[in-house]
């Protein structure tokens, strides 16, 4: 149903040379919860998730992010858990951040796993986000994807956030009589944190439309428990920032 951005183990990063002057990584995290609305004219699911990341500082401007994921979805087809989880390393300055990452997903019926590329450039009120990647997986259809994604996020405030993305994705068959096909998708979301309590709420709205088959849309409101960041800012440019595994860029889970 969703378009899936799970990649393949990549090497690690070379070092950024002559670099600005880096922003530190901070011990901090988040823990939500969130609820979403699948729509196609075949199916309608609805998944309910518990997530979280946590970040911490390695040596100078290099990181670690992991992430965990559980979720129950209900369809009109079947109902599954779901599983998943992504390890992150990056370098991250004052201005930019690139890195590598690895994850893999489980549910009733498949195991996904790949890794994949990414990075962000910090201006004074943007965050652009790029990633490629590539995954896998073990089902009996045996898919490939690569995909490419981008997005920006625009700060009304330190604690207010609205953003969008878009992304393709190529994936490949390896089963007889099953046609290979490509995706666009994008979307737009929004978070906006508490001033009185480190508890932010988002939402957002995507759209997939495959080169066969039934368009996709999609809903989903949340709510985060932030700690050791005082602001969305803060989180964006020192704490746990990055996607999961099997998370796009626009804006929907």
């Amino acid at each position: 149903m969703r378009v899936k951005s799970m990649l393949a183990a990549v090497a690690a990063i070379a070092a950024l040379s002559a670099a600005p002057a880096f922003a530190e990584t901070v011990n901090s995290g988040y823990v939500g919860v969130s609820a979403a609305n699948f729509d196609n004219d075949n199916d309608d699911a609805q998944e309910y998730a518990l997530n979280g990341a946590v970040a911490f500082p390695l040596s100078g401007a290099w990181g670690v992010q992991l992430d965990a994921t559980a979720a129950t979805i209900d369809s009109d087809a079947d109902n599954e858990d779901s599983f998943g989880g992504t390890a992150h390393v990056f370098h991250r300055t004052s201005s930019a951040l690139i890195g590598a990452f690895v994850g893999a997903s489980d549910t009733d019926d498949v195991t996904a796993y790949g890794g994949g590329v990414e990075g962000d450039l910090y201006l004074a009120n943007w965050t652009l986000a790029g990633r490629v990647s590539y995954s896998t997986d073990d089902s009996d259809v045996d898919s490939d994807t690569w995909a490419i994604e981008a997005r920006g996020t625009y700060f009304i405030n330190d604690s207010f956030t609205v953003g969008g993305g878009i992304g393709y994705a190529d994936t490949s068959v390896d089963v007889a009589g099953v046609d290979d096909f490509s995706s666009t998708y994008f979307g737009v979301d929004a978070e906006y944190q508490l001033a009185t309590a480190p508890i932010s709420f988002f939402g957002g709205a995507s759209y997939v439309e495959p080169d066969e088959g039934d368009e996709t849309t999609a809903v989903q409101v949340g709510v985060r428990w932030n700690w050791n960041t005082d602001s969305l800012r803060d989180r964006d440019r020192s704490g746990a920032s990055l996607s999961g595994f099997g998370q796009a860029l626009s804006g929907v889970l």
